[in-house]
């Protein structure tokens, strides 16, 4: 077994003994279990959702939630839209005039939507809605399904699509969000 003699050769050396030496691997890293990783998942979403009031909450759920249940139409459209636009200003812009497109409910959910994201974001919208979900699924993942669904400029190529699955959710009754 060779000593550390702190020069390069020795960061190769995988039988150096000196706990000193900045070539020395780590200690093995135990793997996370499944219970585990769902565990810590929890806490850092309560930790983000913490950040937030259940009014805020329900806005972002009714503003996710209009894209699947009202797909292609001009509500849905805008709802996508905007989110994206929160999710990445710079590749996907939001047109301001499409709030047009809202009805009362939906304009105050988007309303409230962009008053949590604007002053301080405190957490990106997709982290919010993996956080309100927590089902494992990326939003993030989604919003790239959305945007080349929309045929938006900057959206990827259908071959940088995640094939991951996306989230399925049982679509409530927008009177109770």
């Amino acid at each position: 077994m060779s000593r550390c003699t702190n020069s390069a050769a020795c960061h190769h050396d995988p039988d150096c003994e000196d706990v000193n030496c900045p070539g020395r691997p780590d200690e093995p890293v135990q793997r996370e279990t499944r219970f585990q990783r769902a565990a810590r998942m929890a806490d850092v979403n309560a930790r983000i959702l913490a950040y937030f009031d259940d009014e805020q909450l329900a806005a972002l759920r009714r503003l996710y939630e209009l894209p699947k249940r009202h797909s292609g139409t001009s509500g849905g459209n805008t709802a996508a839209k905007l989110l994206l636009g929160l999710y990445n200003g710079l590749r996907f812009p939001f047109d301001l005039t499409d709030l047009r497109c809202f009805d009362m409910v939906n304009f105050e959910a988007a309303m409230t939507v962009i008053r949590m994201d604007a002053p301080r974001c405190r957490a990106e919208v997709h982290t919010v809605l993996d956080a309100i979900y927590g089902d494992g699924f990326s939003t993030g993942d989604e919003f790239e399904h959305w945007a080349f669904n929309l045929r938006l400029k900057g959206r990827c190529k259908k071959e940088g699509l995640s094939d991951r699955p996306l989230r399925y959710i049982e679509l409530e009754d927008f009177r109770h969000v």
